[in-house]
């Protein structure tokens, strides 16, 4: 079986954001059946793009843990509810609440100090930024 030139795309994700790359490849076929697939890259990755953390406003940050959350960049209609969550580090939701405006204050005093990430999840997407409580 002779080399086929294509590309592939990989994506990965994280409560930060996602990112994909194009990977230029070589496909040289496998030996004999069940032996494998030689994929190899004809060129170094491009540079990862990144969906912008600036999407959404916090303030102040960092916060006691009663912040404003400003999503009016996202230009969600009024009429879609949004749904804030609060994730640990390790992705663990601690808090969350439904909410409607664009600027939606959070009452999450209860939580422990730390370095946190609100996701804000909408229909058809999701924005997260950092937020510190302390």
């Amino acid at each position: 079986m002779g080399a086929q030139d294509g590309s592939i795309s990989v994506f990965t994700g994280n409560v930060c954001g996602t990112s994909s790359v194009n990977l230029p490849i070589i496909f040289c076929g496998g030996g004999e059946p069940g032996g494998g697939v030689i994929i190899r890259s004809k060129e170094e990755p491009p540079a990862p793009t990144l969906t912008p953390l600036s999407e959404i406003s916090i303030f102040p940050n960092p916060s006691k843990g009663t912040f404003a959350l400003d999503v009016s960049a996202l230009q969600i209609p009024a009429t879609v509810e949004k749904r804030m969550r609060l994730l640990s580090p390790t992705g663990r939701t601690v808090f969350e609440q439904p909410f409607m405006d664009a600027v939606h204050t959070v009452d999450a005093t209860g939580v422990p100090p730390g370095i946190y990430f609100v996701r804000v999840e909408y229909l058809g997407g999701f924005a997260t930024q950092k937020v510190f409580i302390h």
